[in-house]
């Protein structure tokens, strides 16, 4: 299939208008042949229902999935071993229940196919029609994603056109979409990195939701968050995603929750003067415990605060422990 490439210049709403024009077109082809694959197609809706299977096809596809996304996390480079392991335990119990499905539904499967090949056919021509549109929701999602990430462009950065194939190439490489990509490079051009920055930092915060299962959005959000409450540079995302990596490789934590509790501790943590790792170490315990990076830093939030306050009883008890405040 053609790769849908969005090219910006000058006013594009007339672009816009053709496209919601076009999808609105094959919204109301999708419902007619919706509609003529339903009416075709009741007994293989009913044989279906009734027996409670998948097509062949279907059952092994849904298979390789899980392989996938067990090798996607595996290779990596920054998922622990505990997030490597259950990735290994679900891929295994999917392919499992997989295969019991598979050995007691292929001849029922034979039996029904031989009565509905024409309602098949209507059912595709329907499917095929739910993709197109797809597309072109997906180009729209890509277009309004590279004009936002030109408005927060500089003059001496040039066009956003000109990073399409690394964008396309960074998708092609982790087996995200292209319009995934750009939209985290824009929020991290908008938050203040230059745009070298901004990909070197969306290709850390895919590979960090790649092993946590968080989504991209999520992750770049988090990256970004973390970085910007430290006010360390983008140079230092690598050392960051090392040492949640590190720390819930060898702890009974997680790589998600650490890298929430990173980003919402970040700013006290900071002010604390307080590094990555020792902020790290501060939260892996109490996540230990409850298993919410969130909770572990509004808890550790709390306590951080408390040794700031200048009130009276605080300073008192401080100095009665010793502790002088600056």
């Amino acid at each position: 299939m053609a790769r849908v490439k969005i090219e910006i210049g000058g006013d594009t709403s007339a672009a816009k208008t053709s496209i919601k024009d076009l999808e609105q077109s094959s919204k109301k082809s999708f419902s007619k042949m919706s509609s003529d694959a339903d009416k075709s197609s009741d007994e293989i809706s009913k044989a279906f229902k009734s027996t409670g299977i998948r097509t062949e096809k279907a059952i092994r596809q849904s298979s390789e999935k899980a392989k996938r996304d067990y090798e996607k996390i595996k290779n990596s480079g920054v998922a622990s071993a505990n997030d490597i392991k259950r990735a290994h335990n679900r891929m295994t119990e999917k392919i499992k229940r997989n295969n019991r499905e598979l050995s007691t539904s292929s001849s029922k499967i034979t039996d029904i196919f031989k009565k509905i090949k024409f309602s098949i056919i209507a059912a595709a021509a329907a499917a095929a029609a739910f993709f197109s549109i797809k597309i072109f929701g997906e180009a729209i999602r890509f277009e309004t994603a590279l004009i936002s990430l030109q408005k927060v462009m500089n003059d001496t950065e040039g066009d956003a056109k000109q990073f399409t194939a690394q964008i396309d190439e960074l998708a092609k490489t982790y087996g995200k979409s292209s319009a995934e990509i750009l939209e985290g490079v824009a929020i991290f051009k908008q938050a203040g990195f230059e745009i070298s920055e901004s990909f070197l930092l969306q290709e850390a915060a895919v590979k960090l939701a790649i092993a946590s299962e968080l989504e991209v959005a999520e992750a770049a959000d988090l990256v970004k968050r973390s970085l910007k409450g430290f006010k360390a540079p983008a140079s230092e995302v690598i050392r960051l995603t090392d040492i949640l990596n590190e720390i819930s490789n060898n702890y009974a934590t997680n790589l998600k929750e650490l890298a929430i509790g990173m980003a919402d501790i970040s700013p006290i943590a900071k002010k604390m003067g307080f590094s990555f790792e020792e902020t790290a170490g501060l939260l892996t315990p109490i996540i230990e415990v409850f298993g919410s990076g969130s909770e572990a830093a509004q808890a550790l939030k709390t306590g951080l605060l408390k040794l700031i306050d200048d009130a009276v009883p605080v300073t008192n008890a401080l100095a009665a422990m010793g502790i002088k405040q600056h």
